[in-house]
């Protein structure tokens, strides 16, 4: 069984990298990883999250990093919205 943090950071590479449309690769990645309910909506909430909140956590990345490659900002936006920005994560 998939990690849902794994997932997540699976479906914004595919969002980022080959322009997917959210809810189709988030769909797809779901099916295919096999993920419990709870963990599939906690996986949602992630990727919906990070892409809600994208520009405010490129703007805080880039404050905290002079610069910081796209594999570093993918893994700091699955990590960030625990934070502040989503209270239930």
């Amino acid at each position: 069984m998939a990690n849902s943090r794994k997932t997540a950071f699976k479906v914004l590479l595919k969002i980022e990298q080959d322009g997917a449309y959210s809810n189709i690769a988030l769909n797809n990645a779901v099916k295919e990883s096999e993920l419990s309910p709870l963990d599939a909506a906690f996986t949602s909430a992630l990727v919906y999250g990070v892409l809600e909140r994208k520009i405010t956590l490129d703007y805080i990345i880039k404050q905290k990093l002079f610069s910081a490659s796209d594999f570093c900002k993918w893994l700091l936006w699955i990590k960030f919205p625990k934070v502040p920005l989503l209270t239930k994560v």
